[in-house]
């Protein structure tokens, strides 16, 4: 016999992590912020559902590519001063053939929007699609997470940067 209770997980903070609403809720900051369809422009195969991010133009040429989400935890204001708040966040990486660099971090702003601290740059360039799942505390203060995407083209014409499934979570038990 066991029990269960009731979950301090959040529900995916982010809108649209996973690109099958085209790019809608995010910033494209600098290059190209795409939502492809899979196979689109000769890119990688979706890991989920028919769409994925591909950041710095698989469809267009940009060396470079920056998008973002920003993510409201203002009311979990109190929590998150406490210190009792962890962030989870990730999502899944590839490349089309082992050199361009898919990468993606986490920023934490105050209620001034001023930054508060960022965590380490996540990357992975292989074709096949990896997970990951990042943990770390918020920030005493911080009201607005932001979710940061980046591609590099380290070869080829295009970037071929792709990230699906992308998700921010917070634990309110950690």
């Amino acid at each position: 016999m066991f029990q269960t209770t009731v979950s301090a997980l959040t529900a995916n903070l982010l809108q649209n992590g996973g690109a099958e609403d085209g790019v809608n809720n995010w910033v494209e900051d600098q290059g190209s912020f795409e939502s492809i369809n899979s196979g689109q422009c000769a890119g990688n195969n979706a890991y989920a559902g028919s769409k994925l991010f591909a950041v710095g133009g698989v469809c267009e040429d940009n060396a470079y590519g920056e998008g973002h989400q920003d993510v409201d935890v203002s009311s979990y204001q109190s929590q998150i001063d406490a210190q009792n708040v962890m962030v989870n966040f990730g999502g899944y990486l590839s490349d089309y053939n082992g050199s361009d660099i898919p990468e993606f971090k986490v920023e934490f702003y105050d209620g001034n929007s001023g930054l508060i601290s960022t965590s380490n740059t996540y990357s992975h360039n292989t074709s096949t699609w990896t997970l990951f799942n990042e943990t770390m505390t918020v920030p005493a203060q911080t009201r607005t997470i932001r979710k940061i995407f980046m591609g590099t083209r380290n070869c080829g014409s295009d970037n071929d940067s792709y990230f699906a499934e992308m998700f921010v979570t917070l634990n309110m038990n950690p």
